[in-house]
């Protein structure tokens, strides 16, 4: 199975560079890639406003059309004003957002299994979403250990793991405070570990017995004249990534 790996779009205004470049990153991936599942970890928006939603909805909707499937998680900034400040009603606009993109059930753990890879969402902002928190995140005890019961399920050759805070970046007011509680459910069980939040991109492999940790950086940020996603290939429990080019006028380089 071919799997896409996009985060922290930060889209406001249609007239913000990041909306032009999520438009060539789309343009691109449904005409190249529309056999492939679409992963987007979170920070959507900047500051939880159903204007900011609604335009970046109206971007993604080629992918929810053209592609398989689009799996969605939050981010911080789906949740709270700039990303952290409690937003009333963030939540809820984020939610309505993603239903309208993807028709998903609300709630997490979100999972779905398709040709033998299960694919399961967490949510690491609603236990996290007082002003206090700042820009942490917090999966939760219930979450994790709804997680732990699904990755003893079924069968599949391949289990992947979605969130959008980084499990083992430390740094006061933006770390993932109980990331080593879920990196300890995940041990052992998962081949695959995917996340965004801190815009910088990382791989690592065979750590916290996990097969594949994949950072993803800020995907609507241009390098030079170029902007950069993963396309995974998933099969029979090995996991196959390479990056993607994207030129900014859509082609893939």
């Amino acid at each position: 199975m071919k799997l896409i790996h996009l985060s922290d779009l930060h889209v406001s205004t249609r007239d913000d560079p990041e909306y032009r470049n999520l438009q060539h990153i789309v343009d691109h991936i449904t005409r190249h890639h529309q056999d492939a599942a679409i992963v987007i970890t979170g920070d959507f928006v900047n500051s939880a406003k159903a204007s900011e939603f609604e335009v970046v909805r109206e971007a993604l909707a080629p992918l929810a059309e053209h592609c398989r499937l689009v799996m969605t998680m939050p981010g911080n900034h789906d949740y709270k004003l700039w990303g952290n400040v409690e937003s009333d009603g963030g939540p809820e606009r984020f939610f309505e957002f993603r239903e309208k993109l993807t028709k998903a059930r609300a709630g997490y753990p979100y999972v779905m299994e398709i040709n033998g890879v299960q694919l399961i969402a967490l949510d690491s902002c609603m236990a996290a979403n007082d002003t206090v928190d700042l820009a942490r995140g917090k999966i939760g005890y219930a979450q994790r250990m709804q997680v732990a019961d699904y990755l003893e399920m079924g069968s599949p050759h391949t289990r992947v793991v979605m969130l959008h805070h980084h499990p083992f970046y430390r740094d006061l007011g933006l770390e993932l405070v109980d990331a080593d509680e879920l990196l300890a459910t995940l041990a052992g069980r998962c081949d695959l570990l995917l996340f965004g939040h801190r815009h910088v991109s990382a791989v690592w492999s065979e750590v916290f017995g996990v097969g594949w940790i994949v950072a993803a950086g800020k995907s609507t940020r241009a390098d030079a004249s170029h902007l950069h996603c993963r396309v995974f290939e998933l099969e029979a429990g090995i996991v196959n990534y390479r990056g993607n080019r994207i030129a900014l006028d859509g082609s893939s380089v």
